[in-house]
């Protein structure tokens, strides 16, 4: 199974979806794996199950920036364009990735760690060449353990644990998550430094 490169062109197209971006961040943040459809060019080559990778085009912090899996069939509906009155084809994405701008995977490092792939598509809906799947898994797992645990604004270490607190179902599986609880005391905070010891709020 072969992986499909989505599109967002965030000058060109702004996030015209539901839910927001910053809700997406959000919420994946806390363990969550939110629904939202992506446009493509065409659902010939999407199967279900399959997982897609976005790419952000247009302005600063060009890169991948958001990851997840096909879990539904193609269907057509209005286009996201306001201004377009035609249909366009979607594809339902449960994703379990999406960063802040400032953390994407830059452009150059996909053109030099994963020269196999053409990093500058058209289109939304391509799919990820064979010979580029394993090299890019890789480098986006490495890239997005780093991301997502953050850096601490005093020193700059990447170990940086997440202190989640109140009740979590399904807390993300990730050695550096700690779980508080809901009784904490009124200095808690919910990122600490484990080179440093600094402590914080994100």
């Amino acid at each position: 199974m072969t992986s499909i490169l989505l599109t967002w062109n965030s000058t060109r197209e702004g996030w015209d979806h539901e839910p927001s971006y910053e809700d997406m961040v959000g919420a994946i943040e806390e363990g969550d794996e939110p629904e939202m459809a992506w446009s493509v060019r065409s659902a010939r080559y999407v199967e279900l199950g399959e997982p897609v990778y976005l790419l952000r085009q247009g302005g600063d912090h060009r890169g991948l920036i958001g990851s997840g899996t096909v879990v539904g069939p193609p269907f057509e509906a209005k286009s996201w364009k306001n201004d377009d009155p035609s249909t366009t084809t979607y594809v339902p994405i449960r994703w379990d990735t999406m960063l802040v701008e400032e953390d994407v995977l830059p452009l150059d490092i996909l053109r030099a760690k994963v020269p196999q792939q053409y990093w500058s598509p058209q289109s939304s809906g391509n799919r990820i060449k064979p010979e580029a799947e394993d090299p890019l898994a890789r480098l986006w797992q490495s890239h997005v353990e780093k991301a997502v645990r953050g850096f601490c604004p005093a020193c700059g270490s990447n170990q940086v644990t997440h202190v989640l607190i109140g009740l979590v179902p399904e807390p993300p599986d990730y050695p550096w998550i700690e779980l508080a609880g809901c009784v904490v005391g009124d200095d808690m905070r919910n990122r600490r430094c484990e080179s440093c010891g600094n402590r914080w709020n994100r």
